[in-house]
């Protein structure tokens, strides 16, 4: 929270005129209460080549998501994705169904070290 320190100066009054008390309020600085975190999503079914990083880089930024989605190399999709509980949840959601053309078996959810991305992006494109 907020401490409010407040400074009262006087100001010299000029002839002719009346003096007044002047107030200064400072608000110390606080942190801001962030309740984002970070969560690894892996997505196992037919999820590579048919759209899947596209369709969850679509996905992530219209939740306001940050963070990266990538293939595997033994099949599945890594998702890392930074926001609320709420964004978090209508992703997984959303991973669960996958574009119209894949077929999701599988969406393993842990939790991961905070990820502080600027955006959400496609990742090892290869």
């Amino acid at each position: 929270m907020n401490e409010v320190k407040e400074a009262y100066a006087w100001v010299p009054a000029l002839p002719g005129s009346v003096a007044v008390a002047s107030l200064a309020v400072y608000l110390e600085p606080c942190r801001m209460n962030d309740d984002r975190e970070t969560r690894r999503y892996l997505v196992s079914g037919r999820v590579q080549g048919v759209g899947f990083r596209w369709f969850v880089e679509r996905e992530a930024a219209t939740l306001g998501l940050t963070g990266w989605v990538r293939n595997r190399e033994d099949g599945r999709v890594e998702v890392m994705a930074t926001g609320t509980r709420e964004q978090l949840s209508a992703l997984h959601g959303r991973l669960r169904e996958g574009p119209r053309a894949a077929r999701v078996d599988e969406v393993a959810v842990s939790p991961a070290p905070y990820l502080d991305a600027k955006s959400f992006a496609i990742e090892g494109v290869w």
